[in-house]
């Protein structure tokens, strides 16, 4: 056998006799990479006291507890490193059975060490350490193997033996500690080296610092790699071990790449490596500014605007707040879409006549200035008191995109920070970069200017020759105008285009062709607003301010017409006057191009083109002009509507055709034209006087009437009228919009009943009001005039989910409006106050008077209501504040108000400003039902509460217009009016028929000085009318 076989033979019989001597488990555990903590605690509890033969036993020279821990962790599938290790009984690490060495490897490799912790703390499968103050070490370790049934934490050690003992062995340890094996990676990868650098950007001379994240230390990492690639070429390109910073020296302007290795073991060409790349830019030094002396002139007018950015047309320079003083800062602010900034927040430019400006604060001696007056890039703009100083002096350089307002001390622009858009972003002066954040225009201030011209018609003529104005492409007599028609300049003498010229109160004009009415427009796509040629064309009206303009008196008989978007004026191209030359905005030159003369030119006549809708009217009503057009006609062929401009003339007292007459002033002229319309009676018998009432005789009589008082055109000739009802009228449940409405599409009108309304001792029944406005009943309102409605019975249900709510009537409006000899049976329901059974709301003035109601008031809104009037409020008026509720009462529920309610008022207030009186006598309630006045104090009489029984025999004490109710079927039995529920024939109202009833009549009939206690019931003919056929009638029915 050769000696190279019988060498590698003793070789592999050396290896294999090593390899016998290695623990079982550490053999596999070479390729664990988990840590598996059953393992750990059976490995513990398999060997606490039992020791493994294939380790060695260390008590002998000082303990064995940390070599047990060692081996625990082993047995989970932890692998031995460099620094933790056992390979023989002396080819062993400290940290594998010294317990001090043990805790400073696991600390300086990065496990999560937790000192003196809690039960839940002491994991099962983690190592558990205890210090002892005496040798001043950690001298003891132990593994934890589990929790008993208290949570408690249980170890298992040797030195001396223990199993799943208390962890805390004993009070010896002045601390311990456990180490967290279980959740830690025992093997963690290598992370990618994210590259961190100090700045974000840096200047020539600069130092930049580089540091990377780092890979933990039990990690397979061999090292990390640096390269620098500087403009010119590679700067660094080395291996920094296990460091992770780097710095160098940034020597050249440009971009510098940077990037970073970690590079693990066994890796000689860097294969495996992480990677990351950043790049930084590198500028020149901090420029330093240096005053100027020469300005761009006066590129500007004298006089106030707003300095808006071209960042974006809502987006101004700014003073925060409004009292100004130096040192305020200036930034920049965002307005509201075409809502011009406060007048605080406008500028004065002052030009010194050196190429500068001063720019001021509107109305202040507060200047723009540079900060101290610095040569430094960034420094920040503020106000300062007027100095005379180069700090506050400013070029204003034009520009195809607005105007740059250069600093005369340092030379450097005004700069919005970073070009930001939002409030707040500051000013600085910055080197120019011809970016928006540089970019401004001036918009003036239009009150400054106020109204230079009157509203009217024009020629817009060229101050360059008079004989060339500006026009709309196409023919407006062919109606070509559509929206974007160009605008150009065209001869005087056939030029078909006039513009109607508008004053809008704050400084700026609307300027429109005037047979569309289009507006004269600055094309706009909001993001290039600041480019000076912007075409001018006609578009609808829209309120924005690329359709608004300063019109500037130019104190030479000529106008200039200023763009409030722009700032920049109407300016003829190329200042030629030529047929169909064009015209757009342009930076201000003060040339003659943009200089005009505003011609007035008068209508030849006017045309009423269609006529209004309605052309028949009653006696008394107003005009309707809905529907009617009106047009002024000029001679050039163009016209202008103007029917919303005109006035109209008429006199509607008599019937028959009677003339309407337009009329329409312009520049001292007045031109008419006239149409006829028909005039004609009221659709009632009667003329509308107390002598020769209005008679409503049917349901659709009083229908017609709510309607003709309710209506815009007729409530003037119907509402102050008198009417009579002559017959019982049945609603019929269908839903009723009360007479007098007063409330439309949420506007208070003057449409509400200011008449006269005698029920004549009649009933109106099946009322059904469902509101969600105010003033609801059968009458919505009264006022105006004082209102009188009397001799009525009601019954049905009203409701409204506002306030102002009763039955007979939602509100007297003052002007003492008397509700007298009525009543209410049935339910009322509304919003949180002002809720009554017979008035909802009395303002100012008025009375109710003989009247009762029977059913329940409710609010839903939960606030305030009254059985009779819901909310009583004297004053704010000079005349009359008089309010009286006399021989009233009420039976049924209040429900909801949880403020004020009262049987007889919910709330009386009185004005103590003006002279003012409540007064509330006889009146009655039932007893349990609450106060007479829910809150508040009136001038009080004899308001008596009684039983329900004793209620019903109140009728002689209630007074002379209230009888005793027979009939519990009727009113539940409670006293009704004289002329209610009555014997056919008993006139005399004694409750039956006899012939003293005949004898009275004729005597009444015979004027012998008879009194009628109740008419009604000798109306047998049932006309509303007290005759012989009535006596015929009656004496035909004694004899029956």
């Amino acid at each position: 056998m050769s000696k190279k076989i019988i060498s590698f033979i003793t070789s592999l019989s050396v290896m294999f006799s090593l390899l016998s001597f290695l623990p079982n488990k550490l053999l596999t555990n070479i390729i664990v990479s988990a840590y598996n903590v059953s393992n750990a605690v059976s490995y513990a509890d398999t060997y606490w006291s039992n020791y493994n033969p294939n380790y060695s036993n260390y008590n002998s020279i000082g303990g064995d507890c940390a070599n047990f821990v060692s081996q625990c962790l082993v047995a989970g599938g932890m692998q031995m490193t460099d620094g933790w290790y056992w390979y023989s009984y002396s080819n062993r690490s400290a940290s594998w059975s010294a317990c001090a060495s043990m805790y400073n490897y696991f600390k300086n490799s990065g496990y999560e060490i937790i000192e003196n912790p809690s039960d839940s703390q002491v994991i099962e499968g983690n190592p558990v350490l205890y210090y002892s103050s005496s040798k001043g070490r950690w001298s003891h370790a132990a593994i934890c193997t589990g929790h008993d049934s208290s949570g408690n934490a249980l170890v298992s050690a040797h030195n001396s033996d223990r199993h799943n003992v208390n962890w805390k062995l004993g009070t010896n340890w002045s601390k311990r500690c456990t180490i967290i094996i279980n959740g830690n990676d025992p093997n963690p990868d290598m992370v990618i080296p994210t590259i961190s650098t100090d700045k974000s950007s840096y200047i020539v001379g600069d130092t930049v610092n580089v540091s990377w994240a780092a890979s933990p230390s039990n990690s397979n990492l061999e090292h990390y790699w640096i390269t620098v690639y500087a403009p010119s070429g590679t700067l660094v390109n080395e291996t920094m071990a296990l460091n992770t910073s780097y710095s160098f020296v940034a020597s050249e302007i440009g971009d510098y790449t940077i990037i970073t290795y970690a590079t693990p073991h066994n890796s000689p060409d860097g294969s495996g490596s992480l990677t990351d790349t950043r790049v930084i830019s590198v500028a020149s030094a901090i420029p330093k500014g240096q005053e100027i002396s020469n300005g761009a002139g006066q590129t500007l007018p004298d006089g106030d605007y707003y300095i808006i950015s071209s960042i974006n047309m809502n987006y101004y320079v700014d003073i925060p707040g409004t009292e100004v003083a130096s040192g305020n800062n200036v930034n920049m602010y965002t307005m509201e879409t075409n809502v011009m900034p406060p007048a605080c927040d406008a500028w004065t430019l002052v030009y010194l006549g050196n190429g500068f400006y001063e720019i001021k604060s509107k109305g202040t001696n507060f200047c723009l200035d540079v900060s101290g007056a610095s040569l430094d890039r960034g420094t920040n703009v503020q106000v300062w008191e007027e100095n005379d100083s180069t700090a506050q002096q400013w070029s204003i350089i034009q520009t195809d995109y607005g105007y740059k307002i250069q600093s005369r001390c340092n030379g450097f622009y005004l700069d919005v920070d970073g070009g930001g858009f939002e409030n707040s972003t500051n000013v600085q002066v910055w080197e120019t970069n011809d970016t928006t954040a540089q970019k401004y225009v001036f918009v003036p201030y239009g009150p400054s200017t106020g109204q230079t011209i009157e509203d009217g018609v024009y020629s817009i003529r060229s101050a360059l020759d008079a004989n060339y104005c500006v026009d709309a492409d196409g023919a407006a007599v062919k109606s070509e105008y559509k929206d974007d028609t160009n605008i150009h300049l065209w001869e005087t003498n056939t030029c078909d285009d006039l513009f109607y010229v508008e004053y809008l109160s704050d400084g700026y004009y609307n300027v429109s062709e005037v047979s569309t009415g289009r507006a004269l427009d600055v094309w706009n796509d909001d993001a290039n607003f600041t480019y000076v040629n912007r075409n001018i064309q006609l578009c609808g009206k829209n309120g924005n301010r690329n359709q608004q303009w300063v019109i500037k008196d130019n104190g030479d008989g000529t106008y200039t017409l200023i763009s409030k978007m722009s700032g920049y004026c109407l300016d003829l191209s190329g200042g030629v006057c030529e047929k169909g030359k064009n015209i757009s905005q342009y930076l201000y030159n003060g040339t003659a191009a943009q200089k005009w003369s505003f011609v007035p030119i008068s209508p030849s006549e006017i045309t009423i083109v269609s006529l209004p809708n309605i052309t028949e009217y009653y006696i008394g009503s107003n005009l309707d002009t809905d529907g009617a057009v009106i047009q002024a006609k000029y001679e050039i062929g163009t016209f202008k509507d103007i029917t919303y401009d005109v006035s109209y003339a008429y006199n509607f007292s008599k019937t028959g055709k009677t003339n309407v007459f337009v009329k329409y002033n312009i520049n001292g002229v007045t031109l008419k034209d006239v149409f006829n319309v028909t005039i004609k009676e009221a659709p009632f018998d009667g003329n509308g006087t107390e002598n020769n009432p209005y008679l409503i005789s049917s349901k659709e009589d009083l229908e017609m009437m709510r309607d003709l008082i309710n209506n815009e055109d007729s409530s003037a000739a119907f509402r102050n009228c008198t009417y009579l009802q002559t017959i019982d009228i049945d609603l019929e449940n269908e839903k009723w919009t009360p007479i007098g409405k007063r409330d439309f599409d949420e506007v208070a009108t003057d449409r509400l009943f200011a008449g006269h309304y005698n029920g004549n001792c009649h009933t109106i029944s099946g009322l059904y009001v469902n509101e969600t406005t105010k003033y609801a009943g059968l009458f919505g309102s009264t006022g105006t005039e004082p209102a009188i409605i009397e001799n009525l019975a009601v019954e049905g249900i009203v409701s409204s989910t506002d306030i102002s709510v009763g039955g007979i009537c939602g509100e007297i409006c003052g002007k003492n409006g008397i509700i007298r000899n009525c009543s209410f049976i049935g339910n009322v329901s509304g919003g949180e106050q002002a809720v009554g059974g017979v008035v909802g709301y009395i303002w100012q003035s008025g009375s109710v008077i003989d009247c009762y109601h029977n059913g329940t008031v409710t609010s839903n809104g939960g606030r305030i209501i009254g059985g009779v009037v819901g909310n009583i409020h004297t004053g704010g008026s000079e005349e009359s504040n008089t309010v009286l509720i006399q021989n009233c009462y009420h039976v049924g529920m209040l429900s909801g108000a949880s403020d004020a309610a009262g049987t007889i008022a919910g709330i009386v207030s009185v004005d103590t400003q003006h002279e003012s009186n409540v007064t509330i006598e006889n009146c009655y309630a039932l007893q349990g039902e609450g106060n007479a006045i829910g809150s508040g104090k009136a001038n009080t009489q004899d308001i008596i509460f009684l039983k329900p029984a004793l209620m019903k025999s109140a009728a002689s004490s209630l007074g002379t217009l209230y009888k005793k109710n027979t009939d519990d079927s009727f009113n539940s039995g409670y006293p009704i009016h004289t002329w209610q529920n009555s014997v056919v024939g008993d006139c005399n109202n004694d409750g039956k028929f006899t012939i003293a009833d005949i004898v009275m009549l004729q005597k009444w009939l015979l004027n012998d000085g008879a009194k009628l206690t109740n008419w009604k019931a000798a109306d047998l003919y049932e006309d509303g009318i007290l005759n012989t056929f009535d006596l015929v009638l009656m004496k035909q029915l004694a004899l029956e």
